[in-house]
């Protein structure tokens, strides 16, 4: 009975094995059937962006030509613009010496826009230190401070 017992373990042992041996070379089978026709799919789509990129590179090439003869063109204009640089330049420095000789009342003028940038910081500085005091609780004795001294 025992050797019977051993047996029968052995056969199911050596049946399990085959069956997994089976598998496996059938799972290998066709993963390399997939792998087979994935590379082909690959290949096809490697042939289909080199077309792609052949035909970017005449549009490409085409693009430089159109752009060395607008290079071109510009270079023989770039005379024309020269001449008008400097009549250009000429006016900008007769609006400079106007400008020079009427900077006496320009003075007058900024130094009055100093002064008024100067006041509106105070206000604003002394508007802000109100509103810290009163968020502070100390409002009470600023209230007293300056109910006594603005009364006199």
């Amino acid at each position: 009975m025992k050797e019977y017992c051993k047996r029968y373990k052995k056969a199911k042992k050596f049946l399990a094995r085959s069956i997994r041996g089976v598998n496996k070379l059938m799972a290998n089978e066709a993963f390399n059937i997939w792998k087979g026709t994935n590379n082909t799919a690959t290949q096809m789509v490697y042939m289909e962006q080199i077309e792609e990129l052949s035909r970017r590179e005449e549009e490409h090439v085409e693009q430089i030509k159109t752009l060395n003869r607008k290079i071109e063109m510009d270079e023989s204009s770039q005379s024309h613009l020269v001449s008008k640089m400097q009549q250009q330049s000429h006016r900008i420095m007769g609006n400079f010496i106007a400008r020079f000789i009427h900077v006496s009342l320009a003075r007058g003028f900024f130094t009055w826009v100093d002064k008024c940038k100067d006041t509106n910081n105070k206000r604003r500085f002394l508007r802000s230190t109100m509103i810290y005091w009163m968020k502070n609780q100390q409002a009470k004795g600023f209230r007293k401070w300056a109910d006594f001294s603005l009364k006199s």
